[in-house]
């Protein structure tokens, strides 16, 4: 069989794989670069860093040129490339390169973990926000981690307060990095959310929805499922739509009778999904739906909506002394917008799903008005977990 082998190609990306060796002989550093970065970038971050041996530099370098000086900002940080991931990385390029492909050669050697996924709540982002600057530090965050999350699930509140078209605009470009490098990214709905607009932007890369004029989803997680419920509960009125939202959940219609049915169907172990915890699904009986829950395979409840990692039982309604029929519910912490700042891994094995809160800040109302109490919040919360058992 004979290759058509793009020769100028074939340079380019051997090139590409060894200059680490290179940049390291010359410069006393090791130089990995990222999707994005310039040699003019990666000059400056060797020059501002001499006494490093290796700096990884950040996918958008280009975007913020004037982090170079600042690495401890999330922005760049510093790894060590051993032997095994120059071979990694050169067997790629080359063979990128005899079939006439371009590699980015960093994303492509990135290892995924099917077990892992992220949660993320609360994003709360427009256009020129601190909250938008404040995702950006977690999806730097959720990109160092090796191996890589298979996917990323975001629960609702993705828009600032009323939730237009340019709100999902701004936030795009910061989510689509995860998709960028692989990364599965599903969405809910939260109060602050208008489902026309959100499906305006992302749409198009979201899993079909179970239920009519929702976005509701299911994910195979492996041993268990993962499905996200729509609590958003959007105002009537044209003016209301532009001008306030409920705060408040609702759970009933047409995705209440899918979700009766479902929790009567399903047997394998799920974790039921929402922006809201199940109490303040108001418009709903959330009652019934917890009597529901506590009767069928459902783990438990995940949900956004309060801004911090928590975690409590959940009983049926009518329960008797000594009854230690009990499933768990965990809050989530927001990215940036008030309350816990930071997201949370989850690792799913053959019988349990371990939370683990990755906590980066606390502060109440603006990161501007800080109290020493606010510092004690986020050292208390600091490496704290928890363990659903199925």
């Amino acid at each position: 069989m004979k290759l058509n082998i793009n020769w100028r190609e074939f340079g380019i990306q051997i090139l590409k794989a060894i200059w680490p060796v290179i940049a390291g002989a010359l410069t006393g550093a090791t130089v990995v670069t990222a999707p994005g970065c310039t040699s003019r970038a990666i000059k400056q971050v060797v020059a501002a860093q001499p006494q490093n041996r290796l700096v990884r530099h950040c996918f958008t370098c280009k975007e913020r040129p004037e982090m170079l000086r600042y690495p401890q900002l999330h922005h760049m940080q510093e790894a060590l490339m051993t032997r095994r991931d120059f071979i990694t990385n050169t067997t790629a390029g080359l063979a990128a390169a005899a079939l006439g492909g371009c590699v980015q050669t960093l994303a492509n050697s990135r290892r995924f973990d099917d077990t892992l996924s992220v949660l993320i709540s609360d994003t709360h982002v427009h256009a020129d926000s601190y909250q938008r600057e404040r995702l950006t530090r977690v999806v730097d965050e959720i990109l160092r981690l090796d191996p890589l999350p298979r996917r990323v699930f975001c629960f609702g509140d993705i828009a600032f307060l009323r939730g237009p078209l340019e709100d999902y605009q701004a936030g795009r470009p910061v989510f689509q990095r995860l998709r960028d490098a692989g990364i599965e990214l599903i969405f809910g709905m939260g109060n602050h959310d208008r489902r026309e607009a959100f499906g305006e932007v992302w749409g198009d890369c979201q899993p079909k929805s179970l239920v009519p004029g929702h976005w509701v989803s299911e994910t195979n997680l492996g041993p268990c499922d993962l499905v996200m419920l729509d609590t958003l509960h959007e105002p009537d009125t044209p003016e209301a739509h532009t001008r306030g939202w409920i705060t408040d959940g609702q759970l009933k219609g047409v995705q209440r009778e899918w979700l009766d049915a479902e929790l009567k169907r399903r047997t394998r172990p799920f974790f039921l999904c929402a922006h809201h915890p199940l109490d303040e699904i108001t418009d709903g009986d959330w009652k019934a739906i917890k009597d529901g829950l506590m009767a069928s395979a459902c783990i438990g409840w995940i949900h956004g909506h309060d801004h911090a990692w928590k975690h409590r039982l959940i009983a049926p309604t009518k329960r008797r002394w000594g009854d230690n029929n009990f499933k768990r519910s965990l809050c989530l912490p927001s990215t940036g917008h008030w309350g816990d700042i930071g997201y949370v891994t989850f690792r799913v094995s053959a019988h349990e799903a371990r939370a683990s809160y990755c906590a980066m800040d606390h502060y109440f109302p603006t990161p501007d008005k800080r109290t020493p109490m606010d510092a004690d919040l986020l050292e208390e919360k600091r490496n704290a977990f928890m363990t659903f058992r199925f």
